[in-house]
């Protein structure tokens, strides 16, 4: 892997692909597995016991579930990839990435890949503007939509991820141009000497303006997504109405802080839409 440091060497690494699935990566590594412990890990059962059969043993997958944490120890990994995975996280992001931390070693790296909004030209219907970093932070779209076909897409601006994602990791490097194949960006860090809990993670970042223009703008992308998607339309805009009110409202100097509740409402509406 080229995003690699150029002093990576995989001589005595351990290596784990997050969500390898059928292996559509770790297969590429074969070679490498001659001088590293490769590991693979996914929830979907079948895909691994495929990948199991067509692997040499040295290659050590296993399935997980959907929520952390891994049947493995603290500091079990000196690299961990995850290829399209937290694209299409939503709830679990932020307890998924502090079971990656943990699982790290010290100084540990982490490679993963990231939407940008021109990734998925079907998802345009519903929102046809331009990217903008400013008002675009942690985006979900289609977060009703299962596992078997596909799950929701969530997208990243790089201003998001360095503040929260850069809690927990340092940014080695940062890209959002095509990552191999994948019309995706792709980020490597490496993991910080800190202790953090999931709502340190999700908190807005202090005085952080684009965190409450990110939120109404995923609202209201949300909300010309519910025409498409949902038979109920009528039912949930003016479920989606109450809440924006709510958002309003939380702009009021006497109030929590606009971001706080701005983010609180959108995580309320999210799990409401979800069901």
């Amino acid at each position: 892997m080229a995003t690699l440091p150029a002093e990576w060497s995989w001589e005595g690494k351990r290596v784990l692909d997050f969500g390898c699935g059928p292996g559509r990566v770790l297969r590429q590594f074969m070679p490498e597995a001659e001088l590293a412990e490769l590991h693979g890990c996914d929830m979907h059962g079948p895909g691994i016991e495929w990948l199991a059969a067509h692997v040499p043993p040295q290659v050590h997958v296993f399935t997980n579930e959907e929520l952390p944490p891994l049947d493995r120890p603290a500091s079990s990994f000196d690299l961990i990839w995850a290829i399209s995975v937290f694209t299409h996280l939503t709830d679990s992001w932020s307890q998924w990435l502090l079971e990656i931390h943990r699982l790290l070693q010290r100084d540990g790296l982490f490679l993963t890949t990231f939407h940008n909004w021109a990734d998925h030209a079907r998802l345009r219907a519903y929102d046809p503007e331009p990217w903008s970093e400013d008002t675009i932070g942690m985006n979900i779209m289609a977060p009703g939509v299962g596992w078997e076909s596909g799950g929701p897409a969530v997208f990243h601006s790089r201003w998001w991820l360095e503040a929260h994602w850069g809690r927990a990791f340092d940014v080695v490097s940062l890209r959002t141009d095509g990552f191999g194949g994948l019309t995706q960006g792709v980020a490597l860090l490496r993991k910080r000497d800190v202790s953090l809990e999931p709502a340190d993670l999700e908190r807005p970042e202090p005085n952080e303006p684009r965190e409450l223009a990110a939120a109404w703008h995923n609202i209201r992308q949300l909300s010309t997504e519910l025409r498409w998607v949902t038979p109920d339309r009528d039912a949930k805009a003016a479920e989606l109405k109450a809440l924006e009110a709510k958002l309003a409202a939380a702009d009021r100097p006497s109030r929590r802080p606009a971001q706080d509740r701005a983010r609180s409402i959108l995580r309320s509406w999210r799990g409401k839409l979800s069901r």
